[in-house]
């Protein structure tokens, strides 16, 4: 016989009592007619007929092919008419079932049966449930409720599991399971058949099955327990003939076990899910319609011999989606249920033309039901008890002290936007808190666990785990926006204490003020302002490494959802898990972050020096303190000034007033340098340890509250100044021209009102200084904590001292931990969603650097606009 140049060779096994004919090609028996398939057949359907079975000829001989999809996604089905299979061996294996009980022809049976689908309107399938309960003495038919999943067949092979029995939830499975490395791979095993009921023997069930192919060192990998599996892919024609076994006389058939530690085969379950249910009686949960034979490529039963009695065939049907599910029990968790295999066939037309098909292999190992949602209880109970201890007070703190600062302002829009987006943040940072906690536990015991605590949730039950992380990336990305917004608006002043040098006037016969040294306001203006962008951490540091450590020493592979801790090997096939992926991510941020901190706290600030403390001792060289309000009566006071006559001077006169000080022949750099005495004494007993009195003396930094008439002078003296000179610019050069460019020279208008609010905040200090005794404090812990403002504050300016350089809130230094989580969710985010760490550095350095220049630039502005210091001037 000749199929599109395939030569195939078939061999009629005739029944016991008759003879082969070599003339004829057909069996003969000892004394009667000559019998044929054709004859057989009819000698079946006439016993069955007699007791109401109803089957023609035609029928039995004709193949619906159904239940198949074709690439538009629309189901198509094959009608064949005198299907080669069918004609050929369906009567002879039917009448040698029925009358001589021929185990090998109650198989070929249920061959015919299987290769149709287990379809209730297929011959084989109608002769076969005759046989079987003719065989089992019953009237019942088999998809009757039984005690049983496995009725008494006699010689006829066990296809059906009786629906309505818990076969899938049986814990007679004797085999335990382990995680350990050392563990054997879980043994299964496949009875085969040939089409004609020739028992082929037992195979290990290892790499077969597999139509997208896979390579030799991983095809088997899926038998470790714990290691979850799947390859797709499209495939044609050539392909999928180039699997089939041309020795065989057709498809050949499987019954699939697994081998338990006794030695015993325990039969697996197969849902075929192109098997139609039999009767509306049936349902169509787990527990019913499974079957226990299946095939792997058949191109036979769409031949049909109608016209010239060998024609080519129609279809190749193939598996395009076969999973295997193994899954333990709740509460022996070394133990697993029966395994499931999940079969999908799908047709290709047998043509050269014929477009690629998908096709996929998937094995899992997962938890069942009651552990997978005593998971999802913990998790949310983890997440209610964290919002509520660590979200809730600090959101809260965060709106009474905004409310605080604004002197009890009352409700309005802008506080309810400050604690929409504080709500956002604060939570959000939570959010994130737990999804690093839930990725770590599942990457340590996903990794490290011998025995079978729980198995890998897959992607598609961690619907809640990718909400929550876009929630708090969303929440994290408000935050952030918000910061630098407030960043690149807050207002900033610098104090020159600098006192003008005596200078003979232009006739020469008197002395005047001369003009004093632009130079060292520059100078302090071009510090602070690369201060602006400045970290704790190197991001792009950070960001190579990352991808270095993940991709180029693979440290990716511990995403695999694989129970060997020390397998970093790349698969193709093994599956990876978003979670995994997101935690050993978020695991080597953590150690690159925490490392790069500890090195410049413990190494760089100690022996290179603080960025910080180098700008306030540029300040107190410069004699030029600086005025950062961050809100509108608050912010911080960094006090510059110094001892000497004059900051203008020599280099060898800084270097002597620098020696002195380290003898201690002048007075500390404080504004305050009067405190003698033990802490306690000095702040009236409310702190019970903290500074010395040589440290409140020499300390530089100060939370600073500015009294509500000072605000209104500020306000209307310089930043009226500063905003009508910015619209000017906008209605001029455009808003857009004058974002970019930033403020224009500063106008004399605006170097007087400088001057005299200059004047107005020194004489707010010199008050200050007078009155240090109750206008400049010693904050107690709640209000260091808290950063609480003194009753005191609504009426006049207030000082309190500040050791831990809170002004660094205003730059990028001092909110690194916002940075930081912000950059390493993105990464950990995109990674996840990815799974390409380039990818995701190149992205997140990306993000970060349109951060930084926004930062810069704006800032800038801020900067040159609030301090009139010229742009051209900010290098």
């Amino acid at each position: 016989m000749q199929d599109n140049g395939r030569a195939f060779r078939r061999c009629l096994q005739c029944p016991a009592g008759s003879s082969p004919d070599a003339s004829s090609g057909a069996c003969v028996p000892p004394s009667g007619p000559l019998r044929t398939a054709a004859s057989d057949l009819a000698y079946v359907l006439g016993a069955l007929n007699a007791r109401g079975a109803g089957i023609s000829t035609s029928t039995a001989t004709q193949a619906v092919i159904q239940g198949v999809w074709e690439p538009s996604g629309s189901s198509r089905a094959y009608t064949v008419p005198q299907s080669l299979p069918l004609t050929s061996w369906q009567g002879p294996a039917a009448r040698a079932c029925m009358d001589a009980g021929d185990r090998v022809a109650c198989n070929s049976l249920a061959n015919l049966c299987v290769l149709q689908m287990y379809s209730a309107e297929a011959a084989a399938c109608q002769i076969f449930d005759e046989l079987v309960t003719e065989a089992a003495g019953s009237s019942a038919r088999r998809n009757s409720a039984a005690a049983s999943p496995r009725p008494t067949t006699g010689p006829l092979p066990w296809l059906y599991y009786v629906p309505g029995t818990s076969y899938l939830s049986a814990e007679d499975v004797d085999l335990q399971v382990s995680m350990s490395t050392s563990a054997a791979p879980l043994a299964f095993v496949l009875s085969v058949y040939d089409i004609n009921g020739t028992w082929l023997g037992m195979h290990n069930w290892t790499l077969q099955f597999q139509v997208c192919g896979a390579r030799i060192e991983e095809a088997a990998k899926w038998t470790r327990f714990g290691v979850n599996y799947a390859s797709s892919c499209s495939i044609d024609l050539s392909g999928l003939l180039a699997q089939l076994d041309f020795s065989s006389n057709g498809p050949r058939f499987y019954d699939p076990y697994l081998l338990q530690a006794s030695g015993e085969l325990y039969p697996l379950p197969i849902k075929l899910l192109n098997k139609p249910e039999i009767g509306s009686s049936i349902s169509t949960t787990e527990q019913s319609g499974h079957v226990r034979r299946f095939f792997y490529i058949d191109t036979q039963l769409s031949i049909s011999t109608a016209a010239t009695g060998a024609s080519s065939s129609q279809a190749v049907v193939y598996p395009s989606a076969m999973s295997l599910l193994v899954q333990i029990q709740p509460g022996a968790r070394n133990r697993i249920y029966p395994p499931l295999l999940t079969i999908q066939y799908s047709a290709m037309a047998d043509s050269p033309r014929a477009p690629s098909l998908p096709a996929a292999f998937s094995v899992t190992y997962t938890n069942p039901p009651q552990l997978t949602g005593a998971f999802w209880y913990s998790w949310q109970t983890m997440l209610i008890v964290l919002l509520i201890l660590v979200g809730c007070p600090v959101w809260v703190w965060r709106v009474l002290l905004y409310m605080r600062q604004k002197a009890n302002a009352p409700m309005d829009l802008e506080l309810l936007l400050f604690a929409g987006i504080s709500a956002a943040d604060v939570f959000s940072f939570t959010l994130a808190l737990v999804l690093f906690l839930v990725s770590f536990y599942w990457l340590v015991l996903i990794k490290l666990q011998e025995g079978v605590l729980l198995l890998m949730l897959p992607d598609a039950q961690l619907h809640n785990f990718w909400v929550t992380m876009v929630l708090a990336l969303v929440g994290q990305s408000l935050g952030l926006l918000k910061m630098l917004y407030e960043q690149i608006s807050v207002d900033i002043f610098f104090l020159d204490w600098e006192k003008p040098r005596r200078v003979l006037a232009k006739g020469g016969g008197r002395e005047e003020p001369g003009p004093v040294s632009a130079w060292r306001g520059l100078l302090v203006a071009n510090e602070w302002n690369e201060l602006q962008t400045a970290r704790l951490t190197c991001p792009s540091f950070t960001l190579i490494f990352m991808v270095f450590i993940l991709q180029g020493a693979n440290m990716q592979a511990a995403a695999y959802i694989n129970p060997d801790q020390n397998d970093y090997t790349s698969y193709a096939n093994v599956q990876q898990s978003m979670l995994l992926r997101f935690g050993i991510a978020a695991v080597w941020f953590l150690v690159l972050g925490v490392a790069q901190v500890l090195w410049k706290v413990a190494v760089v600030h100690r022996f290179a020096g603080h960025p910080l403390h180098g700008f306030i001792d540029l300040l107190f060289l410069a004699n030029t303190s600086a005025i950062i309000l961050d809100e509108r009566h608050s912010g911080y006071y960094l006090h510059g000034r110094n001892q000497m006559h004059h900051s203008d001077t020599s280099l060898a006169e800084l270097n002597g007033s620098l020696l002195r000080e380290e003898e201690g022949l002048v007075a500390g750099r404080g504004l305050i340098t009067g405190y003698t005495g033990s802490v306690a004494s000095i702040s009236g007993g409310l702190l019970a340890s903290g500074p010395d009195a040589a440290a409140l003396n020499d300390n530089q930094v100060f939370l600073m509250h500015v009294s509500p008439e000072l605000r209104r002078r500020y306000e209307s003296t310089l930043l009226s100044q500063v905003e009508q000179a910015a619209q000017e610019q906008r209605a001029n050069k455009g808003a857009v021209t004058s974002a970019v460019r930033g403020p224009s020279r500063p106008r004399g208008s605006s170097m007087s009102a400088s001057a005299s609010i200059a004047e107005a905040f020194k004489a707010a200090l010199d008050e200050v200084e007078r009155n240090y005794s109750t206008q400049v404090i010693i904050p107690t812990y709640w209000q260091r904590m808290f950063r609480l403002p003194p009753t005191a504050a609504a009426s006049s300016t207030l000082l309190t001292h500040d050791f831990h350089a809170g002004f660094a809130s205003v730059l990028f230094y001092g909110q690194e931990l916002r940075m930081f989580v912000f950059e390493a969710l993105l990464f950990c985010s995109l990674h996840m969603t990815l799974g390409n760490a380039a990818v995701a550095g190149f992205v997140t350095l990306l993000v970060q650097r349109l951060l930084a220049v926004v930062r810069r630039h704006w800032g800038e502005n801020n900067l040159s606009r609030k301090t009139l210091v010229d742009r051209h001037f900010l290098i």
